[in-house]
C-alpha cells in the first residue's frame, strides 16, 4: 500500500491476484496542460469474486484502437486497486499490447455507463488562440547546403 493508502501500479502487479473484468464505461477527457494531453479512464465491473463491484482506473492502454465498451478485459487486484492487463487481454485475439502504468492511477468512478468524450471540441478550443499579423519583407532562395 502506497501513501495516502493506495498502492501503485507495479505493487498491484506483482503483489495482485488475477482475475478478469468488463469495461462498463469510457470518459475520455484532457489534461489543462498546454498543450492539452487526452487522459482515458475506465470503468471496470469486476466478477462476483470480486463482489461485482465497479472501479475506475486512468491507464493509458497502447494500442488504445481495440478498446471496446463492453470487452472483458485481463486484471491485477489488490484490495481496491486494478490494472489493466492490456497485453494479456490482447493476446487472446492474436494482437500484441503494451501494459503502461505510467501514468496509472486509480480514480472516481464517473457513475455513468457507455463512452463519454470531452475532447471532441479540443480542435476548436485550440482555434481560439490570440490572431497575429504577419508581414513579409524579402524572400530568397538558399541552398540547403
Amino acid at each position: 500500500m502506497g501513501i495516502f493508502g493506495r498502492s501503485n501500479a507495479r505493487d498491484v502487479m506483482t503483489k495482485g491476484d488475477r482475475t478478469a473484468g468488463r469495461i462498463v464505461a469510457i470518459d475520455i477527457g484532457q489534461t489543462k496542460d498546454d498543450p492539452p494531453k487526452r487522459v482515458d479512464t475506465y470503468v471496470v465491473q469486476l466478477g462476483p469474486e470480486r463482489g461485482s463491484a465497479r472501479v475506475a482506473v486512468r491507464q493509458y492502454l497502447s494500442p488504445d484502437a481495440y478498446v471496446r465498451l463492453g470487452m472483458d478485459v485481463a486484471l491485477w487486484a489488490k484490495g481496491d486497486d486494478v490494472v489493466i492487463d492490456w497485453a494479456q487481454t490482447l493476446a487472446t485475439v492474436g494482437v500484441g499490447g503494451d501494459v503502461l502504468v505510467d501514468s496509472w492511477k486509480m480514480a472516481k468512478d464517473p457513475g455513468f455507463t457507455g463512452v463519454l468524450d470531452t475532447t471532441l471540441g479540443l480542435e476548436r478550443e485550440q482555434r481560439k488562440g490570440v490572431p497575429a499579423a504577419v508581414t513579409i519583407r524579402s524572400a530568397e532562395q538558399r541552398s540547403a547546403a
